[in-house]
């Protein structure tokens, strides 16, 4: 049984465009990072007030490992 995790909880409200609201502001986030091989959890999994948040677990992850989700994250988002 794990005793802890490492998680950080990124918003991305500045990267959401404006006029998606509901579910499909919910997926935004989530169907960019899928498509770019970064793998996510819903925020709304963790209330409603986080809705353009998505949860990266980054426990067992090397540095390489996550460099490359971080170059990820940016070519989705054109960053």
């Amino acid at each position: 049984k794990p005793e802890g995790a490492f998680y950080f909880f990124p918003n991305f409200t500045a990267l959401i465009p404006a006029d998606l609201e509901g579910e499909a502001r919910e997926k935004y986030v989530f169907e960019k990072l899928m498509e770019a091989g970064v793998a996510v959890v819903y925020g709304s999994c963790f209330g409603k007030y986080f809705t353009d948040n998505v949860r990266i677990s980054y426990s067992c992850t090397n540095e390489e490992q996550i460099m490359d989700s971080i170059a990820r994250i940016k070519q989705a988002f054109n960053l």
